[in-house]
């Protein structure tokens, strides 16, 4: 239901990320992808210009957006070109690279070069509205200890998961003391943390190297999904919030 009201509410980012992955991709043949072939036709520049217009789009209507700049190579290589990650870097830096390889790596400079400049560009507009957050608004950002800020923020990541998957219990407002703190390392949700890392870690081992089309699918999915919620878990650089069920789902 959240995520369905959340979907119907703020249509702008959804009318947004996703034109800008389908725009690079210019809709290619069903073909199998190997190193030697890949989908014949070419990347228009038209394309690739409504590509960064709709990621800008993206952005400004939500700075989630910008995550589309991101998750486009992901989804380049391992849906367009059908590639496992265990040779995305050998096939970008290959000296004799054929045509379909040279076209991926300009699709793959342009998300750079774009996210670049939009993210300069956002920072100038902030000038120097940066906002200050108070310790009793996020404690956990501003705990004395080392070892419970890296705890009690590895654990908010397991709470966001938990959301996703099981939103039953929501809030208009998690800031403040409303999830406890992790002030030892023996508290039992670490054990939580370390399944869900591992977890993780599992899928990765066996999405490495598989070729397999379900399996390049789970691994776009799980790049959409992380991509998208780094900027807001809080990993990266401090957000205004404790957790906020809004960042879990894209089209918001």
């Amino acid at each position: 239901m959240v995520s369905l009201t959340h979907f119907r509410t703020n249509p702008r980012p959804r009318r947004t990320v996703l034109p800008a992955l389908l725009k690079p991709s210019n809709r290619p043949d069903h073909d199998t992808v190997s190193e030697n072939r890949a989908p014949q036709k070419r990347t228009k520049p038209s394309h690739m210009l409504a590509f960064v217009l709709f990621s800008t789009m993206a952005m400004l209507s939500k700075e989630q957006g910008i995550t589309v700049l991101g998750f486009a190579p992901v989804y380049d290589l391992a849906i367009r070109c059908q590639l496992p990650p265990s040779i995305w870097l050998s096939m970008l830096i290959r000296r004799q690279a054929p045509d379909w390889v040279v076209q991926l790596r300009k699709r793959i400079l342009l998300s750079v070069v774009a996210g670049i400049l939009l993210l300069t560009a956002r920072f100038l507009m902030m000038g120097e509205g940066v906002p200050i957050f108070q310790p009793k608004e996020l404690p956990h950002r501003f705990h004395p200890s080392l070892l419970v800020r890296f705890l009690s923020q590895n654990w908010l990541v397991v709470f966001n998961f938990n959301l996703l998957l099981f939103p039953l219990t929501l809030c208009s407002d998690w800031s403040y003391g409303s999830i406890p703190l992790l002030l030892t390392a023996s508290d039992p949700r670490v054990v939580g943390i370390i399944f869900l890392y591992a977890v993780l870690a599992y899928r990765l081992y066996k999405l490495w190297g598989s070729q397999e089309p379900h399996s390049l699918i789970e691994l776009t999915a799980w790049g959409m999904m992380v991509l998208s919620f780094l900027p807001a878990s809080g990993l990266l650089f401090t957000v205004g919030f404790v957790v906020a069920e809004r960042v879990l789902y894209l089209p918001r």
